[in-house]
């Protein structure tokens, strides 16, 4: 093999629209060695300078012509050239001016002279890579690698002569390609090239890897060879011949080895001591330096020298803006980060004691820390000499002042060095003050102020008015208890005392008047006191109680107390404070009295009508029975005039009580007259017995004498009046009269009653026919009666008349029942009934045949089996009524004769037996059609199947069965639904039916639930995730291409996979012609600023609440193994540009590093605890490469958008059978996330992070969902599905309420932590639970109903909470929005069967709706807060972060802040308002112009106003959007607070 150039280049893809170049073929001469059959032809291609090619020009084309020689005697002169066109994307191809579309693997052209020369191209391992499958697939250059490009064979041998040159012709597109370096082999031969740099160090190995060595067989098919032998094994600097040996074949190629120099050199592991104190000395241990070789390899190395020694003494002087230091090996440098020193801290002298004045001088003392004192002075600012001494009562400060205010510092909140002021006060002698007065003697009031002299002492010091103290008076004039305050000055300010003194009252003189005795006249006496020594015009009068008696008896008047304004200065005597006096009674007599006559009633009982009375007072009454009874007796109780004796008593009452009656009885006359005496009768009729009227029985007699004897006397009736007298009580039917007599006896009068009317009424007697029988055709029989009724022994003989008959029964006529009625006889003393009997006509039996019962096939017709009658007479009209003899279905039925129809059927009867016959009707054969194999994918992930039978009335009843539930399921419906990926054979069945044999089919489906089952980006600072039907990235690049891997037959029909960073674009799949939209999210992909570099890192440590005892033997283990964090760069992304926003001034360039801290906490029982924090360091260097800034910051998780991969080793001898990362979300609620173990470190990825514990946890659960319409679905559940949904199941009218599972308590939608435990081990199977929609009973096992449901959607970043979790259709449900810090709304939805509701804003982050007649699920999503205006690190970015998380303020309108725009007084008033929580104001008056309803601040500046915190600019002016002061601002907050 001759190989020519020495210059390999690799193939880097370069934008086609970046240059348009002058193109120049490759001059490199061709080379043949001895006759071949095959001739191998590889070449380079590079852009015109001889650079990679970029990934835009995979779509361009390279013109090539190979040239054979005139004098060829294999080719003929018509094919002298190939013009070949060669693709790097598809497999297009041309060769003179024909085109073909065939695989680059290893495609032919044919010649114009078939069998003489055929072309192709192949490509050698890794530079054309194959990319998808199917008609999908294509191929495309890879990023490096030599390219082979054409291969030629002959049918013949080829020469040197035959080849005379390659020529260059150009590129297709843009004339940005060249051909370089080429090389002809002569078959079989081995092809090896030479990639990269070796070294004088370089192994075996490593020479292996640099050399690309290809097996080219006398077919032209070339090999990629990895198993060859090189010698030798090791190299020296300069050039190297190397012998390379494989398949029995040698090749020397000439390698070149360089020295292995130190490349660069690192700081690995930061000094331990990076911030220091002034005056501490330089510590570098921990320090590590790694050596980077330019073969790669690397060791930590000693040796080397730093700029600043370790021992020096730092100070922040010297090292005020950082410090760097800067380490050198080998001529190479790093530097560590930026150390910081701060000055030292020095606690801040303080004032200390509590003084008070005593007269004497204080020295005042100081609180310091002894070490601290000689870095600063304190001078006083009160006394002129500087001392710290005072006497007098006051405020004395003093001044501390650093002596250094660069090395040292105050050790407060603010590390200031400005000078701190030291306050000590003398307090005045404030102890409480005693006052004694001079003079002791008794004051009593005299109208005059009272004013004692008191001597004032603070302890034994006795003190001087108007100097040391005030004195003032109180409650001195009156009468009582008055107060002398004693009030401290100067240096007995605060200082006070009191006494009291009591003025006593004065004694008072009374006089009586009004108390002389008199009679009762019925009006209230007067008796009086007055005062008669009252201090001039003093106002006091005497109360007196007991002196206005107005009824007869003796009384004493009492002065009780004193009135006026003056009273209260005054005393009543001890004695003289009362005055009896006497009211005599008034005489009474009777004037007159009036009695009452009555009806003897055998009693001398008189009634008093009335009494008058002579002496009443005052126009007084007496009333009877209430002041005074009275009484009156008849001197006999016989008939005649009689004298009455009246007595009158007087009663115990007030009124009565005031008379004295002289005479208590008088005299009148009455009269007694007869009694009347009255007789009343009552008759009752009788019915006639044959007896005599019995007047015991039969009449009443009412009189007003006891046990009266009356005489009766009986009367004929004559026309309704009473006629003659009879002898004796009447026996006979008919109308009579009777009369009653009473004689006259003593006090009673003779009387005689009316006369009154009674009847004795016939007796009944019932004459009753009786029955008869006969036959149908038979003569009528003799009939005959019967009686019942005659009394006292009769007999019928007392009947006159004949008995006839009435029948309409005669021969010939009818089977059935007639009347026979009996007629004709009368009694004198008896009312006959006459009772119809009954004849009976018996009906013939019918003798039948039956016919059409022979056995047939089910056809869907009616069958016909009927009976006729044989023996009816001639001429009769009857046929049989036959039921069952219908059927249509198949069977074996018995039809029956149930009855007889016809004009004559009344007169048969059928037989007791031969009323049935049994018939049969076979099955029919069915078929089974109208189905197809069907794909569910996109938005119809479910279908309804549709069979069809051949059944006459279509009414088959289907069932159903899936052969993979765990991909489709299919329910007693039809209803075949998507569950996951993949396919199932839906077997359709017809069971057997009454009138059909069973039938069966099948067909396939397909479920596509996942179009897209994996995903990766490019390039590889991107990663890529699946989220529903979204690929979301996360990283940083400036355009991105995904890289998707489909489910079968799912192809990408319209879109790019490729996007700009921060963009979103939709791309549509299809599969079996069903759409599928999908969306590629890059919205959280940035741009990487050009002056940021970017790396990762990660660290392990103890945690810093590690348990000592259990981490000490796994960390060793976890930092030693394979421990490891990637994709932190990418997840947390959105921090690379701010790096560059947030650099400072002078910035250059940024290093931002992304560390993954991996911090065990602890390891008991095989729990392995760990805290993971993620943290960006920025160094910030200027234009020489100097660190200007460096700094450490943890990563929130909010800053986190995509997953981060995470493996650590695990300590020797853990169990790591279903080993799980459980995550601590907080609040008790955790995530499981899957980990793979491989060479005992444990791998899985989280987009979040706080506390994760490797747990094995082997809970599983399998759970067969039954529902509603039969069918059932099977779910394995182990930790990784916590937190999911349970299957959903639906019936009509019902709402879903969850999962019942049996033994465990409550229902279940989602699989909680609890939940699987309660499952663990168990097969079992949930039930559906349900309650009917809008109310009633439940359904299903369900319970009463509460309405229909509202679901919250799973939200991150905040929170959605709903007023009820049921509600009623009409009902008002209110949404309450809260999102965490750092995060606003961006979308709220409320939906109900697919479409989205009205919502109304309302207070506090509220939201409104009402309910409608079905379940509704409410989504939020929240975005980041992010303003470009407040960049992290501004004094007033956490503020601002902080006031639009609690919904404080939006921003701009425009998406800004607008942190220096001034504020308006209505926008102020709105932040203190939504801060307070958005109050509602309790009035609605607003006095206000300015302030429209429905204007942003209306509400806030109502409620500002009631609070007190604003007045407005005038009493009816506010001025919303003028400025707001900075006096009104915190004046402001300074009400609001309520201050």
């Amino acid at each position: 093999m001759v190989q020519k150039g020495k210059r390999l280049i690799s193939l880097v893809l370069v934008l086609a629209m970046m240059l348009s170049m002058t193109v120049t073929a490759g001059a490199a001469p061709l080379v043949v060695g001895t006759n071949g059959k095959t001739i191998y032809l590889s070449m380079q291609v590079t852009d015109a300078d001889g650079n990679e090619l970029t990934s835009a020009q995979k779509d361009d084309y390279l013109y090539v012509r190979i040239n054979f020689a005139g004098n060829s005697t294999v080719l003929e002169e018509s094919v002298r050239n190939y013009n070949v066109l060669m693709s790097f994307d598809g497999a297009k191809m041309t060769y003179a001016g024909i085109d073909t579309d065939t695989p680059l693997t290893k495609p032919e052209i044919k010649s114009p002279r078939d069998g003489i020369v055929k072309a192709g191209w192949a490509s050698t391992e890794g530079i054309v890579k194959k990319e998808g499958t199917g008609p999908a697939a294509k191929y495309v250059l890879q990023e490096s690698g030599l390219l082979t490009l054409i291969w030629l064979q002959a049918t013949s041998d080829l020469t040197a002569d035959d080849i005379s040159s390659i020529q260059f012709l150009g590129s297709y597109n843009t004339d940005t390609l060249r051909m370089g370096d080429y090389s002809v082999v002569i078959a079989p031969a081995l092809d090896v090239k030479v990639s990269g740099t070796l070294y004088n160090t370089s192994s075996e190995q490593d020479i292996k890897k640099a050399l690309t060595v290809t097996y080219i067989d006398a077919s032209g098919n070339q090999t990629p060879v990895t198993d060859f032998g090189v010698d030798p094994a090791s190299l020296t600097e300069g050039e190297n011949i190397i012998t390379v040996t494989a398949n029995g074949i040698s090749e020397k190629v000439t390698v070149t080895a360089v020295a292995d120099t130190v490349k660069s050199i690192a700081v690995t592991k930061q000094p331990n001591k990076r911030v220091y104190t002034s005056g501490e000395l330089l510590d570098l241990t921990g320090m590590e330096i790694t050596a980077t070789y330019e073969s790669g390899a690397t060791e930590v190395v000693t040796g080397y020298t730093t700029d600043v020694e370790a021992g020096a003494v730092m100070t922040v002087a010297a090292y005020k803006e950082g410090k760097v230091i800067t380490v050198t090996y080998e001529g190479k440098t790093a530097q560590t980060w930026a150390l910081t020193v701060n000055p030292r801290p020095v606690t801040v002298p303080t004032a200390e004691g509590t003084y008070t004045y005593d007269g004497t001088e204080k020295t005042f003392q100081v609180n310091e820390k002894a070490e601290d004192a000689k870095y600063y002075t304190i001078k006083s600012d009160t006394n002129s000499d500087g001392s710290l001494t005072g006497t007098e009562a006051g405020t004395y400060t003093a001044t501390a002042s650093l002596n250094d205010k660069t090395e040292t510092q105050w050790n407060d909140d603010e590390r200031s060095t400005y000078d701190k002021t030291l306050t000590w006060k003398i307090q005045p002698n404030a102890n409480a003050l005693t006052l004694e007065r001079k003079d002791n003697s008794a004051i009593t009031y005299n109208g005059q102020e009272q004013e004692p002299e008191y001597i004032v002492k603070s302890g034994n010091t006795k003190l001087t008015l108007n100097k040391d103290y005030t004195l003032s008076y109180s409650n001195n004039t009156n009468a009582g208890t008055a107060t002398v305050t004693a009030t401290g000055l100067g240096n007995y300010a605060g200082a006070t005392g009191s006494a009291e003194f009591t003025i006593a009252k004065a004694a008072v003189a009374l006089t009586w008047s009004g108390a002389d005795t008199r009679t009762y006249d019925g009006k209230a006496s007067n008796v009086t006191a007055s005062v008669t020594n009252k201090i001039g015009n003093d106002d006091v009068t005497v109360t007196v109680t007991g002196g206005d008696a107005v009824n007869a008896g003796t009384y004493t008047a009492a002065a009780t107390g004193l009135a006026g304004a003056k009273a209260g200065n005054y005393q009543l005597p001890e004695t003289g404070l009362s005055q009896e006096y006497t009211i005599n009674r008034a005489a009474l007599t009777i004037a007159s009295v009036a009695v009452e006559g009555k009806t003897y009633d055998g009693t001398t009982d008189a009634k008093v009508t009335s009494v008058t009375f002579n002496g009443l007072q005052n126009g007084e009454e007496l009333v009877s029975g209430t002041d005074y009874t009275v009484a009156g007796v008849f001197a006999e109780a016989d008939v005649g005039e009689r004298t009455v004796t009246v007595t009158v008593t007087m009663r115990d009452t007030a009124k009565a009580k005031n008379y004295q009656l002289e005479k208590t009885t008088a005299t009148a006359t009455a009269t007694i007259t007869p009694v009347q005496t009255t007789l009343e009768l009552t008759a009752k009729d009788a019915v006639y017995t044959g007896l005599a009227y019995d007047a015991e029985t039969k009449l009443t007699a009412s009189a007003n004498v006891e046990n009266p004897d009356i005489t009766y006397t009986y009367y004929a009736d004559s026309n309704g009046a009473k006629g003659d007298a009879l002898s004796t009580a009447p026996v006979n039917a008919g109308t009579y009269w009777v009369e009653g007599y009473i004689a006259a006896s003593g006090n009673n009068s003779a009387v005689t009653s009316d006369a009154v009317q009674f009847q004795i009424t016939k007796a009944p007697l019932t004459a009753t026919a009786e029955n008869k029988s006969a036959t149908y055709g038979d003569t009528a029989p003799a009939y005959t009666v019967r009686y019942a009724g005659f009394v006292n022994n009769e007999t019928e003989s007392v009947v006159t008349g004949l008995i006839t008959f009435d029948c309409a029964y005669a021969a010939g006529s009818g089977a059935g029942e007639y009347a026979i009625t009996p007629k004709g006889a009368t009694a004198a003393n008896y009312a006959i009934t006459f009772v119809e009997g009954k004849l009976t006509v018996g009906k013939r039996t019918a003798a039948l045949e039956w016919s059409g019962y022979a056995e047939r096939t089910y056809d869907g017709k009616a069958s016909s089996v009927t009976a006729s009658v044989t023996n009816k007479l001639t001429g009769d009209d009857v046929t049989v009524t036959v039921t069952g003899g219908d059927a249509v279905n198949a069977g074996t039925y018995t039809a029956a004769a149930t009855g007889l129809a016809g004009a004559k059927a009344g007169n048969y009867q059928l037989p007791e037996t031969g009323l049935t016959q049994s018939y049969t009707i076979g099955k029919a054969a069915r078929t089974l059609s109208g189905l197809a194999d069907l794909t569910l994918a996109g938005d119809t992930l479910s279908a309804a199947l549709q069979p069809k039978v051949n059944d006459l009335d279509q009414s088959a009843l289907f069932t159903y069965e899936s052969s993979n539930t765990a991909a489709v399921t299919v329910n007693a419906q039809g209803v075949v639904s998507a569950v996951a990926n993949g396919t199932a054979t839906v077997t359709v069945t017809v069971p057997a039916t009454a009138n059909y044999e069973a039938a069966e089919t099948s067909v396939t489906v397909k479920a596509v639930t996942q179009a897209i089952t994996a995903v990766s980006a490019a390039p590889d600072t991107v990663s890529a995730a699946l989220q529903g039907k979204t690929i979301v990235l996360s990283g940083y690049a400036e355009s991105i291409t995904v890289t998707p891997t489909y489910y079968d037959g799912v192809r990408l029909k319209s879109g790019s996979l490729t996007v700009k960073a921060g963009e979103t674009a939709g791309i549509v799949l299809t599969v079996d012609g069903r759409d599928i939209p999908w969306t590629i999210d890059a919205s959280a992909v940035v741009v990487k600023p050009a002056n940021v570099t970017v790396a990762t890192d990660d660290e392990v440590a103890k945690a810093p609440d590690a348990d000592e005892t259990s981490t000490d033997e796994v960390l060793n283990a976890i930092a030693g193994g394979n421990t490891t964090a990637s994709g932190l760069d990418q997840a947390a992304a959105g921090l690379i540009p701010e790096a560059a926003k947030n650099a400072p001034e002078g910035t250059a360039a940024v290093e931002l590093t992304f560390v993954t801290q991996i911090l065990p906490e602890s390891y008991r029982n095989g729990v392995l605890v760990l805290e993971i924090r993620p943290v960006a360091q920025y160094k910030y260097l200027d234009q020489q490469g100097n660190a200007i800034k460096t700094e450490e910051k943890a990563i929130a998780n909010s800053d986190i958008q995509g997953l981060v991969t995470l493996s650590v080793q695990l300590p020797a001898g853990m169990p790591v059978a279903d080993l799980y990362a459980r995550h601590d979300l907080g609040g008790g609620q955790y995530e499981y996330l899957p980990v793979t173990v491989e060479n005992g470190a444990a791998t899985w990825q989280q987009g979040s992070f706080s506390r994760v514990s490797l747990i094995a946890d082997a809970r599983s659960a399998a759970v067969t969902f039954r529902m509603p319409d039969g069918s059932e679905q099977t779910v394995t559940y182990t930790p990784e599905n916590i937190g999911q949904s349970l299957p959903a199941a639906s019936r009509a009218g019902y709402r879903f309420d969850g999962w019942k599972f049996p033994g465990i308590d409550g229902t279940y939608k989602t699989l909680t932590d609890e939940l699987l435990t309660a499952l663990n081990g168990k097969t079992l199977t949930a039930e559906a639970q349900f309650t009917v929609m809008g109310g009633g009973g439940g359904g299903g096992g369900g319970f009463v109903s509460a309405g229909y449901a509202v679901s919250i959607a799973k939200t991150e970043n905040g929170t959605v909470t709903a007023s009820a979790e049921t509600a009623e259709e009409g009902e008002t449900i209110t949404l309450t929005v809260k999102a965490e810090t750092g995060y606003v709304l961006k979308t709220l939805t409320a939906a109900a069967e697919g479409k989205d509701l009205t919502l109304t804003a309302g207070k506090n982050g509220t939201y409104t709706f009402t309910m409608p007649a079905a379940d509704v699920t409410v989504t939020a999503v929240f975005e980041k807060i992010s303003f470009a205006d407040v960049k992290s690190g501004s004094y007033c970015y956490d503020a601002v972060q902080w006031a639009v998380a609690k919904g404080i303020t939006l921003g701009m309108s425009d998406g800004s802040f607008a942190p220096n725009a001034p504020c308006t007084r209505g926008q102020i008033v709105t932040f203190l308002w939504r801060a307070m929580g958005c109050p509602a104001p309790k009035s609605t008056v607003n006095p206000f112009t300015d302030v429209k309803s429905g204007s942003y601040c209306y509400e806030a500046v109502l409620w500002a106003v009631e609070q007190g915190i604003t007045k407005g600019t005038t009493a009816t002016t506010f001025s919303p959007n003028e400025t707001c002061t900075r006096g009104q601002i915190v004046t402001f907050l300074y009400r609001a607070m309520g201050k």
